[in-house]
């Protein structure tokens, strides 16, 4: 499904791979045994480096492309370029703030965890100078931020340069999702 918003787009699928979530997972636990993370976007909670992992890089282009080219219709063959993948763990009270990913054309997340009450992505209006607009009128459509529901399996697409950041986890289980960076080539 394609949604157009500030006026950007978030494109989204729902994937169900079992074979992809056992192998994330794995990756997770070794780097968690290996104490390979880092701390980026996230608050309270962590990130594996970026992850080498061709089974894992391979699906996330296949999901990637396929979901491209259903959505976007581009003019010509689409190339693209993985630049980069981790894994994302964001236990009880933690979150992401707002980022963007510079270097990248279009970024992604597929969750592979979701507990409720985990949090929900939000994207923000980059135009910052008119987000006081949004408080003169009534009219829904008109939001300075929008919230998109997370849930295990789904597959998100969206342009790098947007805003973007994950609400607090208030359930006693982790949120866990593998985040990515694209390039048009």
């Amino acid at each position: 499904m394609k949604t157009l918003i500030l006026p950007n787009f978030i494109l989204s699928d729902v994937i169900d791979d079992k074979q992809f979530y056992d192998k994330a997972i794995n990756l997770l636990n070794e780097s968690k045994n290996n104490k390979k993370l880092r701390v980026k976007s996230n608050i309270k909670g962590f990130q594996t480096f970026d992850l080498k992992d061709v089974f894992c890089a391979t699906k996330i282009m296949q999901w990637s492309y396929d979901l491209i080219n259903k959505e976007l219709s581009p003019k010509s063959k689409l190339k693209l370029q993985l630049l980069n993948y981790w894994i994302n763990e964001n236990p009880k009270n933690a979150y992401n703030s707002l980022h963007n990913h510079p270097n990248s054309h279009i970024s992604g997340v597929y969750y592979l965890e979701v507990p409720k009450y985990s949090g929900s992505i939000y994207f923000q209006d980059p135009n910052l100078t008119f987000n006081h607009i949004y408080s003169l009128f009534n009219d829904t459509h008109l939001q300075e931020t929008v919230n998109v529901p997370s849930f295990k399996s789904l597959f998100l697409l969206f342009p790098s340069n947007l805003l973007h950041g994950v609400s607090v986890n208030t359930s006693d289980f982790s949120r866990i999702s593998i985040s990515f960076n694209l390039a048009l080539i």
